[in-house]
This record gives structure tokens, C-alpha cells and sequence, in this order.
């Protein structure tokens, strides 16, 4: 297939190399993304279903097939997959989870469990008529004192969550929390954003997120319990909630879901995706000679940490030219030397997420890279002299060394000419994208 729509593009070595484009990753491109016991998910080319895949698989997901690279996160959630519920009155709740019992005249059902648009859920009846103010029912997704945490840290918790059953009455909160506990459980502060909006349409359409820093100087767990409460006497209540694979990460924005196997509940890692090629496989020189062409689009900027669009390197920090963000989304241009960085910010706009960016850069061999941002700085060509010349080794996209720097987005087209382009022509073919 690779042969056939090279031929349909004609492109080819002399004229450049699609390394990725929708649908297709292209050798000499490879992607690794290390993962033991864990299950990566993604939308389905349709975008009406989640599926799961195994290490080191590129993901196309949705009808845009853009290659989909994150970096490294764990959800700490032992069982997302809502397994060894009962149903019953009240049945019994998800293993590991932890859930209290209502007060106020409140009660709680198992309705039963299923997986709906590849997401595996469990639904939950709440029912009755409340003798007092504020009755309340409270679920702990993970045990308090699990998930270790310090103050500083940015959590988010995230949850699918649909109305499978009779409606939510005015007034009655629906909330997931991310909590801070000390060190022997006790509840510290705590934030949350509503669910109470869902509705009965596809449970892989309504995603909930919040996102906390911790605050307080005792903090050592994290917790993301999700809670109702209704404030009236004499409330009737009668709903049912579908709840899915829930998730609690460590950093600004949730990710794609990430799971442990079937049957094997526990905290679950899945690590950065990281694409490589050897220079010399791309008709490249030690020099690094070359001119890279990327369109994309990211899925969160302004994260505190700079993303790595492309990176040529010695294979390590010593040396390395990079197009990339900023820690404030501002897209950069970078040469490393003699590990002492230079960089060229264009403008002073960030990103927008999920906007389509154009870029390009072009290494000329003798110590010079200019690079494009279309759309900013005017779309004028910033460069930066004194680069390496020799000693490099390694294409990278979407990580810089070691799987540092990652990406979080998806690169629609991405190709590798080994010539350099004068200045002007790099902006006529980053436009062009």
C-alpha cells in the first residue's frame, strides 16, 4: 500500500519521503511506546467508539486518521473497566471501588454492567425520597491513601458519564472531585466540576474532566471520588447513571483512557509515543542537511513543558536542532550545542488547541536553521546560526531525546526532503500544507 500511494503522490527519495500521512506511518519511521500490563485506547476511525491498543501501535483515531502522539501518563484508577460488579439491591459495587452509604432516605442500586462505544461502564440507580437536607451519596473511585501526591502537583480526574434512566431533579449536585488527603487520610481541600448535564446520548460523546493543582502543605494522596447531593427535604429522586472508565492522571488536561488488562485491575501506565528514523535511512548527512515539512494540530498548549515538533539530534543533549512549543505554547525554533540551547520564539501568540498548524525547517549543513510557523510571526522565516555540523544521527517527531518533550496532538502529514530549501521556498511550502 506504502509503494502504491507513493507512486499516486509521486514522491519519492530525490523529491522527499512521507513519513506520515492519514491512516499510514511509513518505515523508515518507526514508533515505539513502551507499555507493560497497560491497554491504550483511542477513538475509532468512525469516532463513535473507543478502542484498545497494545504497545508500540500507532493510532489514527477518528475520521481525521492523524497520528496520535502523547506522552507518559498513569491512571491510577485500578479499575477503569467498572469489573466485578453485582447487580442487586443495593448489589455490589465495582472491585476497588469504595463507595458510601447514602443518608437521607437516599438508596443505591447495581443495575447491571455492559460496554457501550468499546467503553466499559457499570450503571448506578439512585432512588428515594430524602428526610433531610443534603442527603448525600458519595463513591471513591480508588482508595484515599493510593495515589501518593504533593503539594504543587497538577491532578486531573476524568469519568463517561450518560443518563441512562428517569433525570437528575433542579438542584441536586452531580460532581467528580479531585480531593487532597494527608498522610493519615484526612480530607484537606478539594474542587469538582458537574456531570449533572448528561443526557442520554452516546456515552462516548460526554467525557467529564477536572483539573486541580493541590494546594495544601500536608498533602500526601490525591483522591477522585464522585458524589451526589440533594439539598431539600422531600426531594423525590429516581435516575440512572452510567458510569465509564474512569481515570485519575497527574498533569493539566486528561488524555486518551488508559486501562490494565481484563481481569488484572491495577494502576496502569502507558507510556510516550516516540517516533524515530536513523539519518542515514533518510538520505541524510551527519550534517543534517535536510528540510521538514509538519502539519497538525494539538490537543492542549500552555502546559508548563515544551512539545517537540521535530527534532535532529546526536542521539542525546549534546547537540540538536528543534522545531517545537514553548512552556506557554509559543512556537519555537531551537539549536542545541554543546548542550548550551539558543531559541527563536515567533510572536508571542500561543497555539490554539486543536487549530491546524503549518510548519516547516530547513537545516542547511554549515550551522544554520531556519524555520516557519504559518499564521505567525507573521509567517516571516526566523533563523539561528552556529548549529552543529556534524555528529548527527537521529530524526525525531514528537519527543526530543529520551522521550523528553513530548507532543500532545496529532501530525496529519509529515515529510522529510533531503535537500534544503532557500528561505523563500520554506514558506512557500509550508503554505502549501
Amino acid at each position: 500500500m506504502d509503494v502504491a500511494v507513493t507512486a499516486m503522490l509521486g514522491v519519492s527519495d530525490r523529491f522527499g519521503r512521507i513519513l506520515v500521512m492519514p491512516g499510514l506511518l511509513h518505515a523508515p519511521a518507526s514508533l515505539i511506546r513502551p507499555q507493560v500490563n497497560t491497554r491504550a485506547t483511542s477513538l475509532r476511525p468512525d469516532g463513535l467508539a473507543w478502542e484498545e491498543q497494545a504497545a508500540d501501535t500507532p493510532r489514527f483515531p477518528g475520521p481525521a486518521t492523524r497520528l496520535l502522539i502523547e506522552g507518559q501518563r498513569t491512571n491510577q484508577v485500578r479499575n477503569p473497566r467498572c469489573e466485578g460488579a453485582i447487580p442487586g439491591l443495593p448489589g455490589t459495587m465495582p472491585t476497588n471501588w469504595v463507595p458510601q452509604a447514602p443518608s437521607g432516605g437516599l438508596q443505591r442500586q447495581v443495575v447491571g454492567t455492559g460496554a457501550e462505544g468499546g467503553i466499559q461502564y457499570v450503571d448506578l440507580r439512585l432512588f428515594g425520597t430524602t428526610t433531610g437536607a443534603n442527603a448525600q451519596w458519595r463513591v471513591d473511585l480508588l482508595p484515599v491513601n493510593q495515589a501518593s501526591a504533593a503539594q504543587g502537583q497538577t491532578w486531573t480526574s476524568s469519568v463517561f458519564a450518560r443518563l441512562v434512566a428517569g433525570s437528575i431533579p433542579g438542584g441536586v449536585s452531580a460532581a467528580l472531585f479531585v480531593q487532597e488527603f494527608n498522610s493519615s487520610g484526612g480530607q484537606l481541600q478539594q474542587t469538582s466540576v458537574s456531570f449533572a448535564a448528561a443526557t442520554t446520548g452516546p456515552l462516548a460523546s460526554q467525557r467529564f474532566s477536572h483539573t486541580r493543582t493541590l494546594t495544601d502543605a500536608a498533602t500526601a494522596f490525591v483522591a477522585a471520588p464522585f458524589f451526589f447531593n440533594v439539598p431539600t427535604a422531600g426531594t423525590v429522586v429516581d435516575f440512572t447513571i452510567r458510569i465509564g472508565f474512569p481515570q485519575l492522571e497527574q498533569g493539566s488536561f486528561a488524555s486518551t483512557p488508559i486501562l490494565p488488562p481484563s481481569g488484572t485491575p491495577g494502576a496502569s501506565t502507558r507510556g510516550t509515543d516516540i517516533l524515530t528514523a536513523p539519518l542515514s535511512s533518510l538520505g541524510i548527512a551527519g550534517n543534517g542537511a535536510c528540510t521538514v515539512l509538519w502539519r497538525g494540530v494539538f490537543s492542549a498548549t500552555n502546559i508548563g513543558d515544551t512539545q517537540t515538533i521535530i527534532g535532529i539530534d546526536s542521539g542525546d543533549d549534546t547537540s540538536r536542532y528543534d522545531l517545537r512549543l514553548g512552556t506557554t505554547g509559543i512556537p519555537q525554533l531551537v539549536r542545541l550545542v554543546g548542550s548550551t540551547p539558543t531559541s527563536s520564539a515567533f510572536g508571542s501568540t500561543a497555539v490554539t488547541p486543536g487549530a491546524t498548524i503549518r510548519a516547516g525547517m530547513a537545516i542547511d549543513g554549515a550551522g544554520r536553521v531556519a524555520a516557519v510557523y504559518d499564521g505567525f510571526a507573521g509567517g516571516a522565516v526566523q533563523a539561528i546560526t552556529a548549529g552543529a555540523t556534524s555528529g548527527l544521527t537521529t530524526f525525531r517527531h514528537g519527543s526530543s531525546t529520551f522521550g523528553n518533550r513530548p507532543v500532545w496532538g496529532e501530525t496529519h502529514t509529515l515529510t522529510v526532503l533531503p535537500r534544503v530549501l532557500s528561505d523563500a521556498d520554506l514558506q512557500a511550502a509550508v503554505a502549501a500544507l
